[in-house]
């Protein structure tokens, strides 16, 4: 998949023995894109800020998703789920 400037993406690193496992899940947002990188056979290079953290991150195009939707608040969801039957 490609992503363009702006774009928010998860990052997918489910292999635990990965070093930059623990940033498994996190969602960031595309602030760049090298097109003429050499340390991969891949499109492109993207960085990403994260969220939660205060630095960005070089990821390979297979390392990131599209994000999760939120889970809406518990406040929208009704007292009782079998009023929506």
């Amino acid at each position: 998949m490609t992503y363009q400037l702006g774009d928010c993406v998860r990052i997918d690193i489910p292999n635990e023995t990965d070093p930059d496992f623990e940033l498994h899940g996190e969602q960031g947002l595309v602030i760049a894109i090298d097109p003429d990188h050499d340390s991969c056979d891949c499109e492109a290079l993207y960085e990403i800020t994260l969220e939660n953290y205060e630095f960005t991150i070089e990821m390979h195009p297979w390392d990131l998703r599209p994000p999760i939707e939120p889970i809406p608040p518990i406040e929208s969801l009704p007292a009782d789920p079998a009023e929506e039957l």
